[in-house]
This record gives structure tokens, sequence and C-alpha cells, in this order.
């Protein structure tokens, strides 16, 4: 991450585990990433002050996640119009999530929807929009560390293509936050990009040596 000039937020839905969180922001990770409101209130509990709860928001998990965010930053991500307008005056943190080819959560980034949603967060009524977060998922489908670069390499192609199309557009994009473990053991290149959210890595697993991320040792 040093290397490629960005912030590491790792996921620790792979561990959940305190201490490793502890090991991992002190060896320099900015903030965690979390699966789940119950490891967001987990690791809020044991001190971590700025977490990414990075799966799409509903709404009816507004009234825990505004506690939460009473005790610290705690970054949610949003893929709906409705959604977003929901969000109006809670003061939080907000990611708009795009798909860059996993195809499971996010906006299209080349749809005009994509484009209405990031206007309403842009337009910031009452929240903070923190930028544009993706999850490189289906590099896991990866064969070797070369194509899972040419995924990496998408990602971040299609982040900084939308990051600027919203920027033309008057919407500021503060962060592009990208990540999954093969793509990012695999990246080359990250310009444009402001963090990086791998969680796997952490531990490594048989699918990273099939992949080639890792070696068995």
């Amino acid at each position: 991450a040093r290397g490629l000039g960005v912030r590491l937020r790792p996921h620790v839905k792979t561990h959940k585990c305190i201490e490793l969180g502890r090991r991992q922001r002190a060896l320099g990770a900015a903030g965690i990433t979390v699966a789940t409101l119950a490891e967001a209130e987990a690791f809020i509990g044991a001190g971590f002050d700025d977490v990414t709860w990075a799966f799409p928001l509903d709404p009816g998990h507004l009234p825990r996640v505004r506690s939460l965010a009473e005790r610290a930053t705690l970054r949610v991500v949003v893929d709906d119009l409705k959604t977003a307008r929901a969000l109006a005056g809670t003061g939080l943190h907000v990611f708009l999530k795009v798909d860059c080819g996993y195809h499971r959560a996010g906006v299209d980034p080349a749809s005009p929807y994509a484009l209405q949603v990031a206007g309403d967060l842009g337009a910031e009524r009452g929240l903070v929009f923190d930028g544009i977060l993706s999850h490189s998922g289906h590099a896991y489908r990866s064969t070797s560390k070369d194509e899972a670069a040419r995924t990496a390499e998408d990602e971040r192609g299609v982040m900084t293509w939308f990051a600027d199309l919203l920027r033309r557009a008057g919407v500021p994009v503060r962060e592009i936050s990208v990540g999954s473990t093969p793509a990012m053991a695999a990246a080359r290149d990250l310009t444009g990009v402001t963090e990086a959210r791998p969680g796997n890595y952490v531990f490594y697993d048989r699918t990273m040596t099939l992949i080639g991320a890792c070696d068995l040792a």
C-alpha cells in the first residue's frame, strides 16, 4: 500500500479479532472495514474510531448506525437513491458503492442512475459524501497473478473514470476506495485511488496460492 501510494483500510471479516486489528493498526492501517453491524459494534467497543461498513445500508439499520456514529466515525455505503435520500440530515459519512465488474452490488457507473444517486449524495444535505467505493471480488476467479493484475487495473480504470465524470458534473469525490486481496496483491499502479481494503491477506489461504498471490511458505 505504501509503495502504491494508498492508505490501507483492512477488512477484518477474515479474522474478526480485536488483537489482530490492533496489530494491523500499529503497522499503519488507517481505520478498518467491516462486513456487519455486529463487527462494527465489537471493534468500536474496543476503541477503533474509524470504521467503514462496506455493505449497502438498509435504512432499517439507521438507529443502530447513528448510535455507533456518536462514538466513532462510521462510514456507510449506499447504492440506491431511496437509501441515499433517507440519509439526509443524519450527519453520517457515506460512500457510493460502484459495480466495477463483480456484479453483486453497486451502481452501474455508465448509467444515468449512478449519476443521479451520486448527485443526491454530493449535494450533502446534512451528510458527508466521502466518495466512491468498489470491491473487485471477481479477482478471486483469477488463475494467475497477471490476470489478477488486469482485474486490479480494470477496477482502477472504472473508478477513476467515474470519479472524473462526477467531478465534471460538479459532484465532489474526496476518496476512491477499492479492494480485494488478489487484486491488491497483484496491482502495479493505483494512480488516482486513495485507499485499498484487502482482508484475506492477513492469513492468505489455498485460493491465494492457486491464484499466485502468495506461495505456500
